[in-house]
């Protein structure tokens, strides 16, 4: 999508600082009528809740949390990490994802090691029981794709890769912004 002059010259201003200034910056750069975009919203948040509700009923089916189901796809995506990257990515501290990994290592589904450049980090890696078990529900997903010619599939793929990439730096602008409220402290 072709960004117009008023965004190029926005972009390198200062990024919103508060929910007042996030609005705006939304309402500066959304170009189609509230009421044409409601649908659309309504119809993201409903898919987003049930993306939601099948990750907790596939975490159920393999026996761990949606938590532990979150750092298992982690690991299984990027490969082997330290702990304290496996934390950042889920926001949690150094006690918990300890407290996760824990859990997982004593499943079978994952093992720890020695950083080999830096023997004091702790490696996590998936185990190949818990590669198998994603490989074996990778696919499961594209039944949702069954009823639509291969041509609606590469459209609606790209449609889901652009607003994946909107929803990440939106969501980037967001953690930069003070918040209305004080946050919740991150669990340990």
């Amino acid at each position: 999508m072709a960004e117009t002059p008023e965004a190029e010259t926005t972009a390198e201003a200062a990024p919103p600082a508060d929910i007042v200034e996030l609005s705006e910056w939304v309402s500066s750069r959304v170009r189609a009528d509230e009421a044409d975009l409601a649908p659309a919203i309504t119809a993201l948040r409903e898919c987003v809740l049930a993306w939601e509700g099948y990750r907790l009923e596939l975490a159920t089916f393999i026996g761990v949390s949606v938590n532990e189901s979150t750092a298992l796809s982690y690991l299984v995506a990027r490969g082997p990490m330290p702990i304290s990257e496996l934390a950042g990515l889920l926001g949690f501290g150094s006690g918990s994802a300890t407290l996760l990994v824990d859990r997982l290592e004593a499943k079978g589904l994952l093992v720890r090691s020695a950083d080999p450049g830096d023997r004091r980090r702790t490696i996590v890696e998936a185990t190949a029981s818990s590669h198998e078990h994603l490989k074996q529900m990778r696919m499961w997903p594209a039944v949702v794709y069954a009823d639509l010619e291969p041509q609606q599939v590469r459209e609606y793929a790209a449609v889901l890769e652009h607003v994946g990439e909107r929803l990440r730096e939106f969501a980037g602008l967001v953690a930069g912004a003070q918040a209305p409220v004080a946050p919740p402290k991150r669990r340990q």
